[in-house]
């Protein structure tokens, strides 16, 4: 390959990660969320020492880099159970829970330390967050042909009795995952 064609590769990557990448902010919640492809979360996790089968089955994921950070004044509450992932027509995408891939890592039998460093990489499936704080990780959802819609419902306050925090992201998209 000549350096030409190698840096327009590089440029035509980086130019589809930068698209891959959305945001906002609601109601003093910072949000970004990316796309990531099967060929980034393989060179992950392979340097880490994962095994050819923990890789294929990694592959049959859909990843999601997000990142969130409270910049109000109160507590906000992470609840994945309380996000949704609909297709235009309304269908749910499947979310693959920490609790979906320790059953499948059992069956793999994967090693603890592989384990802890999955576990850690995974956004958390419970969790408070103070002012200022931020919080990030994978969500991985189950690869579907379609585009589709993240609706994140977020509690507010000590007790979660405050206004919920809600933003959508449409638009999203399991591009190269095997399915």
């Amino acid at each position: 390959m000549t350096p030409g064609r190698l840096a327009l590769g590089l440029a035509a990557v980086l130019a589809s990660a930068a698209e891959a990448r959305v945001g906002g902010e609601k109601d003093g919640l910072r949000y970004a969320i990316v796309a990531r492809t099967p060929a980034q979360m393989a060179a992950f996790y392979e340097a880490r020492g994962f095994p050819p089968a923990a890789i294929r089955e990694l592959s049959r994921a859909c990843f999601f880099t997000v990142t969130l950070v409270n910049e109000g004044r109160g507590r906000v509450w992470l609840e994945l159970d309380r996000w949704r992932l609909r297709k235009a027509d309304g269908t749910p995408v499947a979310r693959i829970s920490r609790n979906d891939w320790h059953a499948r890592w059992e069956e793999l039998r994967l090693p603890a330390p592989q384990r802890s460093t999955f576990g850690w990489t995974l956004l958390p499936e419970t969790r408070d967050l103070h002012p200022a704080e931020p919080v990030g990780g994978n969500l991985t959802v189950v690869p579907t042909p379609d585009t589709f819609t993240l609706t994140a419902r977020l509690a507010t306050g000590e007790a979660k009795k405050g206004r919920d925090i809600v933003f959508q992201v449409p638009g999203l998209s399991c591009e190269g995952s095997e399915r």
